[in-house]
């Protein structure tokens, strides 16, 4: 439809992921892709000498269940101020939520990005005016810190969208049997960390004091090296290529998956983590618990009936006791 992420550009970086992705599919249908077999362009030229369109394109994999503990965990033990409480929040939140790394992060810790609009400049990524909370009665509670017990909701409003769904609110509700990854809770983090960081209503909200005590925003390359930082702590012999594949963007694969893996359909995946195509099938992954849930529903029936395990004690039609004598079975029965 001629959109970009960016008012100027989009990465050389991107389009390739696009030409990959199709590689793939022409590779899979038994066609030699066409990327490879017709650019004349270096890349392309490296992907014909290797054959790398056979195999399947790169991606960004999941955050698992463990690291997302021991993020939890590395958490608590820091100051709330930190980087590692701040990540913390966000990946919780963005279990959630699917967030693109331009709705959390900036692309450098002291400068704010901005999309330009007719109606002036907006802070790229969420601000607090973008996180709203609502009580039981779905009304709107204006200063959550104040009454954070009757929370029953929050919301994450995305001014502006890839999708171009701009204004979109999608609205979570409160997990009280797990507070550590309740999205209320979390959300909360997030809002308090920025009031006493300074930050008014309209500045970036995911902001962190670093080493030199001076508030920073939070970065998309920074998210990636700690994700892949406590990845590789949980995981010591974790492959080169396996901790590459952990960047800001398996934030949005998580969520995605862990969705599919409650065996959500497909229109309410497009709908709650803000798709307008089917392209998001590309995320889901062939996971442990996928593995699980294909065995269970394909597992071996019981045991086929027989004179050996039927009730003889069985009711007739009449709806007396009776006996097997009592009917002429056929052969359907």
């Amino acid at each position: 439809m001629g959109y970009g992420c960016t008012p100027r550009h989009i990465k050389s970086g991107t389009v390739l992921g696009y030409l990959m992705v199709i590689n793939a599919h022409y590779a899979e249908m038994g066609i030699h892709p066409p990327f490879a077999a017709k650019s004349k362009t270096k890349t392309a030229r490296l992907l014909a000498d290797t054959k790398k369109f056979e195999l399947e394109p790169d991606r960004r994999e999941p955050i698992s269940d463990k690291t997302f503990d021991k993020m939890r965990e590395f958490a608590c033990l820091g100051p709330f101020t930190g980087l590692r409480a701040l990540i913390w929040d966000v990946a919780a939140l963005a279990r959630y939520g699917g967030f693109r790394q331009q709705e959390y992060a900036m692309d450098h810790k002291n400068k704010v990005k901005y999309f330009v609009t007719p109606a002036g400049l907006i802070a790229r990524a969420f601000t607090m005016e973008n996180i709203l909370f609502r009580d039981r009665d779905r009304m709107k509670i204006r200063d959550p810190l104040l009454r954070p017990d009757i929370i029953e909701a929050v919301g994450t409003r995305y001014v502006i969208q890839k999708n171009r769904r701009n204004g979109q609110v999608i609205w979570y509700s409160r997990d009280v049997a797990n507070p550590s990854f309740c999205p209320v809770v979390r959300a909360l983090s997030l809002v308090r960390r920025a009031k006493i960081l300074g930050q008014s209503p309209s500045d970036p909200i995911c902001v962190y004091r670093d080493t030199t005590d001076d508030t920073v925003y939070l970065t998309g390359a920074a998210v990636t090296e700690y994700l892949r930082y406590v990845t590789k702590l949980v995981y010591p012999d974790i492959e080169a290529d396996a901790l590459a594949s952990i960047s800001s963007h398996s934030l949005r694969v998580t969520a995605c998956v862990l969705l599919a893996e409650a065996g959500m359909p497909v229109y309410y995946i497009k709908l709650r983590l803000r798709w307008i195509s089917d392209c998001f099938e590309v995320y889901i992954r062939n996971t442990l618990k996928m593995a699980n849930m294909h065995t269970a529903a394909i597992a071996r029936p019981p045991a086929a009936l027989s004179l050996a395990n039927l009730n003889l004690d069985s009711v007739n039609e009449e709806g007396d006791e009776g006996s097997l004598d009592d009917y002429e079975l056929e052969d359907d029965d």
